[in-house]
């Protein structure tokens, strides 16, 4: 895997955070929380070490949600004087950091072909060709790694 070096922050300048090292995996992801999450119709995130992450200015904000679905915690994290949601800390995956790639300063070195989620998704998604699809997450809930779907 390539290592990375990339900066990002939110909206108001309050939390800036820079990493070094691989992004584990890049996607976004079309489930209902994540639009609702984000106010977008997917979320477009980066996963990395959480080792590698660090958080200068302010505190980062968080708050506990359960996923109804599967009953596992996710802590997103945000700006607590302008909102921005930076990312989110999983139950589930507890060594990885999930960055939303809007908030990185260079957006543009990142390229999404992996989708989450599109059964959830807006009936006007569309995906490439080469895009790997899935209907819900890549992993089954047994840790399994689910079928991708056929574009």
């Amino acid at each position: 895997m390539t290592d990375f070096f990339l900066e990002g922050g939110c909206l108001c300048g309050s939390i800036r955070y820079e990493f070094i090292g691989p992004i584990l995996r890049s996607y976004a992801c079309h489930c209902n929380f994540c639009k609702k999450a984000t106010g977008a119709a997917f979320r477009s995130a980066i996963g990395v070490n959480r080792s590698s992450f660090k958080i200068s200015g302010d505190t980062l904000s968080t708050y506990k949600h359960i996923i109804p679905e599967h009953g596992r915690a996710l802590w997103p994290s945000f700006c607590g004087k302008c909102g921005t949601g930076i990312g989110s800390t999983l139950e589930r995956f507890p060594e990885l950091q999930v960055i939303n790639i809007g908030t990185l300063d260079q957006p543009e070195k990142i390229e999404v072909s992996m989708h989450y989620y599109s059964n959830e998704a807006l009936p006007w998604i569309c995906y490439n060709l080469t895009d790997t699809v899935f209907h819900e997450h890549r992993l089954n809930a047994d840790d399994t790694l689910a079928t991708p779907r056929k574009i």
